[in-house]
């Protein structure tokens, strides 16, 4: 999914490319001639990398702005479509055709009025339930660094640049063809909403042994 301002997952590659592409323009992750390359996480002796804006290089992240504050490993190939921030990271990779993010989800777009809302209080059986979306088969219970949680597939059936969720910095959007995995884990506050995303089944195939790499090494600090 992808922000409407272009910095929300999915969203921001597919309207980029045009998941931003709201995920995608060709060439993404790489530097015109003359210009200088992407800024790359930093890191520090004593513990994991900060998240920045760029290629991120394999290893252990930390989260500083996002709370609950969280770490996580990556695997070679991602890129970080912005520093972290209080309700989301988002990390793309392969031209932004493959997604994993992490949001703090307390408001949405309902589907038929399009109004900004509260989330719901079962927020898999509503996107389950969503035009936008087709379930590929039911709900599953799962658990994700000691917390158990819902987890629900989707693929992607609506209209072009779909509003879903809501964000401060610009609601996120879905576009036909992608796949989706939500992982909604409740937690104190909004929802913890861990998300797998491919443009095709075949890119969501690719992204989703490596985002479920990521979930089993997260830790939720504090």
């Amino acid at each position: 999914m992808l922000r409407s301002c272009s910095r929300r997952f999915g969203v921001l590659a597919l309207t980029i490319s045009g998941l931003v592409a709201a995920c995608s323009p060709a060439g993404v992750g790489t530097s015109p001639a003359g210009s200088a390359a992407p800024p790359s996480a930093t890191s520090t002796p004593a513990g994991p990398r900060q998240i920045t804006s760029g290629n991120l290089p394999p290893g252990t992240y930390a989260t500083t702005l996002f709370q609950p504050p969280l770490t996580f490993t990556l695997a070679d190939g991602w890129f970080s479509l912005f520093p972290d921030d209080p309700d989301e990271v988002a990390f793309e990779r392969n031209g932004y055709t493959e997604g994993f993010y992490i949001g703090r989800v307390g408001q949405v777009v309902d589907p038929v009025t399009n109004p900004v809302v509260s989330a719901p209080t079962d927020l898999v059986a509503w996107l389950s339930k969503h035009p936008a979306f087709r379930p590929v088969g039911a709900p599953t219970n799962v658990t994700v660094a000691g917390i158990a949680g819902r987890a629900v597939e989707l693929d992607v059936i609506g209209a072009p640049e779909t509003e879903v969720f809501a964000y401060p910095t610009g609601n996120t959007r879905v576009h036909p063809g992608s796949r989706f995995r939500y992982i909604v884990l409740p937690i104190a506050g909004p929802a913890l909403v861990l998300t797998c995303f491919g443009t095709s089944r075949n890119a969501f195939d690719e992204a989703s042994p490596l985002v479920d790499a990521s979930l089993a090494s997260l830790a939720i600090r504090g």
